[in-house]
């Protein structure tokens, strides 16, 4: 018979200690150009992780071109001046390696992942893309009309595009309060020839990091990095437009669709992502609806059967956040559910958290990020996503002893802080 061990506190921090791979190296390189490399070696690993980073997405666009942060990233894998479209992708699939992009409301990256003796080639590529790309009209207009298929896509997926309508309600006039795909009319009023020039001024090394995860050589990498981007003048770059702190707004608003359920979101302010307080407000996120054993998991779906579908979101920014709890529940259930999620955060402000409240939901968040230790993707995000933000490296070790150290006092502090705050709710409901 197989005997559970209870761990103490102490035991579990040294617990955690031992499952960080400690067998790691980082190291930064900053080129003449302004381009940062960053690594880190993990040994014994077959495969590397590249990805080159921006810190610009859908709000740092032009008003005029909204949409034009992901029609970029569309446009980079239909042809470079050395590669054409199939060329792009036979040359890291022929080696059995993998390239993806992602375009957020403020950041863009690029990723390869392939084996260490290709990492010359993945390098190859990801300057290829973010620096050689070229934009033809004939190509420009096919990948619209794809850009234009994926809008209408996502205003077909109501439990995603419901996310859309909140945030134009919740940041109204600022730029985060626009969709990342853009709307239909902003994205065919893009011109090429003005998409190309956004993407010259902006992709640019000095606004660029490098992150490379795996059993690799930071003094290679360097070297390829210079080979490949250190030719780039990064004075031919301008300044990103600014982005301005978005206020947010409480409120209430339902819009009807041709939709089989009632779409609910109810949300409310978060930390920004430098702020002290994101650990707290991660595990903020997974007590409320981060799991099964999530409150509102328990009680919404397992306790009254008032949804299959609820879960919290949390969305951090460089100078704001959101907390979203989404329920999807038949309409006649809608206003029932949303007093049911507010009774249930009002229990944690009129309550208090327990130790044992505090001890489940802070070892998932460990969990999560020590398994994530085993992924070199996860590595290669998060280094790059650090010296984006940071500029600076953080070892497991030191994120592990920051929400190790969060208490019941701070999880007390930040409901106080961030819940009792009007929320806004937006709610998605059939037509009659």
């Amino acid at each position: 018979m197989i005997e559970l061990v209870e761990l103490s506190f102490l035991e579990k921090r040294s617990y955690h200690k031992k499952l960080i791979n400690l067998e790691t190296t980082f190291k930064k390189t900053v080129l003449k150009n302004g381009l940062r490399v960053v690594t880190e070696s993990v040994k014994d690993r077959a495969s590397v992780h590249l990805g080159l980073h921006l810190l610009w997405g859908s709000r740092n666009e032009p008003v005029q071109m909204a949409g034009a942060a992901h029609l970029i990233e569309h446009m980079v894998f239909k042809g470079t001046a050395k590669r054409n479209s199939y060329e792009i992708a036979r040359d890291i699939e022929s080696v059995g390696g993998e390239i993806g992009a992602s375009t957020g409301k403020e950041m863009t990256s690029y990723t390869v992942q392939c084996l260490a003796k290709d990492l010359k080639l993945g390098v190859d590529i990801l300057a290829d893309l973010t620096l050689g790309a070229k934009f033809t009209e004939e190509e420009f207009v096919k990948e619209k009309d794809v850009v234009l298929s994926e809008i209408s896509m996502t205003a077909e997926s109501f439990e995603e595009s419901v996310f859309d309508f909140a945030f134009e309600e919740i940041f109204k006039e600022n730029a985060l309060a626009r969709p990342i795909l853009g709307t239909e009319e902003s994205v065919k009023g893009i011109e090429c020839e003005a998409l190309f020039n956004l993407y010259k001024k902006t992709y640019v090394p000095s606004k660029m990091v490098l992150s490379v995860s795996g059993d690799v050589d930071h003094d290679q990498i360097v070297s390829f990095a210079e080979v490949f981007f250190g030719s780039e003048n990064s004075a031919l770059g301008e300044d990103y437009q600014k982005s301005l702190e978005g206020k947010f707004h409480s409120g209430v608003k339902s819009v009807t669709k041709n939709s089989e359920q009632s779409h609910v979101l109810i949300n409310f302010p978060a930390p920004a992502y430098p702020d002290q307080n994101r650990y707290v407000a991660y595990i903020a996120n997974l007590a409320l609806g981060g799991g099964m054993t999530s409150v509102l998991y328990q009680r919404v779906r397992e306790d009254l059967g008032l949804a299959y579908t609820v879960y919290s979101f949390l969305q951090c920014f460089l100078h704001e956040g959101v907390m979203s709890i989404y329920v999807g529940t038949k309409p006649v259930k809608a206003l029932e559910v949303v007093g049911v999620v507010v009774d249930e955060i009002n229990k944690f402000i009129s309550d208090g958290w327990t130790d044992e409240q505090l001890d489940l939901y802070r070892e998932q968040l460990l969990g999560e990020i020590l398994m994530g230790q085993d992924d070199l993707d996860s590595r290669m995000n998060s280094i790059g996503l650090n010296e984006l933000i940071f500029e600076a490296y953080r070892p497991p070790e030191q994120v592990v002893s920051e929400i190790m150290s969060i208490d019941i006092n701070d999880m007390n502090k930040y409901f106080s802080k961030y819940f009792t705050e009007e929320p806004n709710i937006f709610v998605l409901s059939p037509k009659k």
